[in-house]
C-alpha cells in the first residue's frame, strides 16, 4: 500500500488538495488519485486611477483518476483506466465592459480498456477507448448559453510477429 496527501494555500484565496492511494500484488495493481483546487482571484487593481477589486474571477476544478491492472498469467495483462476532470471558471470583465457575469464549465471523461499478450513469437494487443467532452459557456447579459458535447469511441487490435531475430511485422 502507498498513500500520499498534499495541500497548498496561496494568495487570493487559492487552495489545492491532492490525494493518492494504491496497492499492488503479484497479480493486481490499483491506484486512485484525486485533485481539487479553488481560487477567488479577488485581487486589487488600478483602473484609471481608481483602485478596484477583481470580481467574477473565481475558479474551481476537480480531477479523479482510477487505474486497475490484472496480470492473468505470465503472458497476459488486462488494464482499465478512468479519468474525469471538471473545471469551472468565471470570466472577468474586459476593459470595455462595466460588469461581467460570464462563466464556463468544462468536463472530460476518458476510459481505456487494454489487453496485452506477450508470446514468444507473437505479441498481441487490443484497446478500447471512450472519450466524452462537454463545455458550457454562459453570459446572461449577452443572453448566451452555449453547450458543446462530443463523444468518441476508438478501438485498436494489433499483432506483432517476429521474423527471425532481427525483424518484426506489425499488423493493426
Amino acid at each position: 500500500f502507498h498513500h500520499s496527501v498534499y495541500a497548498v494555500a496561496g494568495s487570493f484565496s487559492q487552495y489545492q488538495l491532492g490525494l493518492r492511494s494504491g496497492f499492488s500484488t503479484r497479480k493486481w495493481y490499483v491506484a486512485v488519485n484525486g485533485f481539487g483546487q479553488s481560487a477567488k482571484n479577488h485581487f486589487n487593481y488600478t483602473d484609471g486611477g481608481l483602485t478596484r477589486k477583481m470580481s467574477n474571477a473565481s475558479l474551481s476544478s476537480g480531477v479523479g483518476l482510477l487505474q486497475v491492472a490484472y496480470k492473468a498469467d505470465s503472458r497476459n495483462t488486462i488494464s482499465l483506466t478512468g479519468w474525469y476532470q471538471q473545471y469551472y471558471r468565471e470570466v472577468p470583465r474586459a476593459l470595455f465592459e462595466s460588469v461581467s457575469v460570464k462563466n464556463q464549465r468544462d468536463e472530460s471523461l476518458r476510459l481505456l480498456a487494454d489487453w496485452n499478450r506477450n508470446g514468444k513469437a507473437v505479441q498481441a494487443s487490443a484497446k478500447l477507448s471512450y472519450i466524452k467532452d462537454y463545455m458550457q459557456y454562459r453570459d446572461t447579459l449577452a443572453l448566451l448559453n452555449t453547450k458543446n458535447a462530443s463523444n468518441q469511441l476508438y478501438a485498436e487490435v494489433a499483432a506483432r510477429f517476429a521474423v527471425g531475430k532481427r525483424h518484426r511485422i506489425m499488423i493493426m
